[in-house]
């Protein structure tokens, strides 16, 4: 990780070393409704719902998410939940994918959101479940990498539905 004047507080992409050791994962979640996941629309059973995960660090939320969100839509509508996490710091990356409880649901790319040349990467993964749209796209930590690197009086338009 690149730190900003050697201060581990500061670290470049706005990731904080042992971040959920102090901002628990679990309890984030448990701030989530529960009955808000699936909308009117009625999907074939056993259809893919798709998470894109912005910003999901060393992956601790994105685990828990999958449970969760298994819990809520995949079991009970009979849905394939399967999670796309992505994250600007290579090494956070490699720290999901290593911690990765469910390798065949959840997975996790290296890339900057920022760079339109990288979302081929968020592309291939739609290609990939023959959608072109995700069901759920969680960038709360993404937001802070904004407000941190990028004038954030910019209006941004996050879109990956072609």
């Amino acid at each position: 990780m690149e730190f900003r004047n050697n201060d581990p507080g500061a670290v470049q992409y706005g990731n904080f070393i042992n971040y959920y050791n102090f901002n628990n994962a679990g309890q984030r979640l448990k701030l989530l409704p529960r009955d808000v996941w699936i909308g009117t629309e009625n999907p074939q059973t056993g259809e893919p719902y798709l998470v894109l995960d912005i910003g999901c660090n060393a992956g601790n939320l994105t685990q828990l998410l999958y449970t969760f969100l298994n819990e809520c839509v995949g079991t009970t509508h009979d849905r394939n939940i399967q999670i796309l996490g992505v994250d600007i710091d290579s090494d956070l990356v490699k720290r999901a994918k290593t911690g990765n409880e469910f390798p065949s649901n959840v997975s996790y790319e290296h890339l900057d959101i920022m760079d339109s040349n990288e979302s081929r990467k968020i592309a291939e993964y739609l290609h990939k479940w023959n959608r072109k749209t995700f069901d759920v796209k969680d960038f709360v930590t993404w937001l802070n990498y904004l407000l941190l690197n990028h004038n954030h009086g910019n209006v941004i338009k996050l879109r990956y539905d072609e």
